[in-house]
């Protein structure tokens, strides 16, 4: 009887081992606001570059429109306006990566929204520029749909990569 307690037992701590092991690997789980997305970010980017990177929240400190993140690695710097469940973006925003978009001429400077969306385990990232305006709306060039975890994070840095050598 010992024997078959312990055996239940150790199946029931390698189940709840699993379980935890399963919860953590999707970083996506406990995400509830942008912060949390910003955070999630930053992660990534330190994970993908193996810490060269430096990543500093910026729109907090200055005007309005421009990017929440600033993103340097050691081959590319991004602009990053994040957003939570939702790709909407405001009229400054929307002005300041167009006109960023127009001046930068190199392909290792990137501006782009990254748009969370949690409850469908996903993440959307596009680009504004001038074809992003019409007569009756905005529409952003669809960059990508990827999974909001480790693995997403990668396709999406291969992704960028990938285009900077076609």
């Amino acid at each position: 009887l010992r024997n078959l307690l312990q055996i239940s037992l150790t199946n029931i701590n390698t189940r709840v081992m699993n379980s935890v092991t399963t919860i953590l690997s999707k970083d996506w789980i406990h995400m509830t606001t942008e912060k949390q997305f910003n955070k999630w970010i930053t992660k990534q980017f330190y994970e993908a570059y193996n810490k060269e990177t430096s990543v500093q929240r910026i729109e907090t400190t200055t005007g309005n429109g421009v990017p929440d993140l600033l993103v340097i690695t050691p081959s590319e710097v991004w602009f990053i306006e994040s957003k939570f469940q939702t790709s909407n973006i405001r009229p400054e925003q929307l002005a300041w990566q167009i006109r960023a978009n127009e001046i930068i001429k190199n392909e290792n400077t990137i501006v782009i929204t990254m748009c969370a969306y949690p409850k469908t385990k996903r993440f959307l990232v596009c680009k504004y520029d001038r074809t992003s305006i019409s007569s009756d709306k905005t529409k952003p060039l669809m960059i990508g749909e990827f999974s909001l975890n480790k693995k997403g994070f990668k396709e999406f840095i291969n992704h960028f990569l990938a285009s900077k050598l076609a």
